[in-house]
This record gives C-alpha cells, structure tokens and sequence, in this order.
C-alpha cells in the first residue's frame, strides 16, 4: 500500500468517525428529553464514570491506550453535556 492509499484509508476512518459523533450528538436530544420528563440535569457524574470506566476497560480489551482513550470520551462526554444544557435552556 502507498502512503497516499493509506492517508486516504484514514481520511475514510476520520468520516466515519465524525458521522459517529454527530450520532452519539443526536442521542443526546433524546437523554434530554428523557431527563427532563424524568427531572435530571445535565450532568451526571455517576452516568459519567460509569462510561468513562466502560471506555477504559474496552480500550484495554482492544490493546489501545486506555488512558487516552478516556481523555477522548470526557471530551465526548462534554459535548454531550453542553448540548443537553442547550437543551435544557429551550
């Protein structure tokens, strides 16, 4: 394989993983909704580590870098976060 087949492999890897963002975003909507029929708040920091502790565990499985790993899921988690506050704020 050519560097540039490579680059482009990954290039379709990096879209993939934007549409799975955009995905994990949506579902957000929805945990906001729920929460607010169900009285939560944005933030839920047991919710928290119980993904954070998950991703961790997966990552060891996989044989990649737990610890960055979990850095990549509190910033997915953040974003989540944010966008429920968004939501909460409508």
């Amino acid at each position: 394989m050519t560097l540039l087949e490579v680059r482009n492999e990954i290039l379709g890897i990096d879209t993939e993983i934007i549409k799975l963002i955009k995905k994990r975003l949506e579902c957000a909507d929805k945990v906001a909704a729920a929460k607010r029929e169900e009285g939560g708040s944005a933030v839920d920091p047991i919710q928290r580590e119980k993904v954070l502790k998950r991703s961790y565990d997966m990552a060891k499985v996989a044989g990649i870098d737990p610890d960055m790993t979990r850095e990549i899921f509190e910033i997915l988690i953040r974003m989540n976060e944010k966008r429920q506050a968004e939501l909460e704020t409508r």
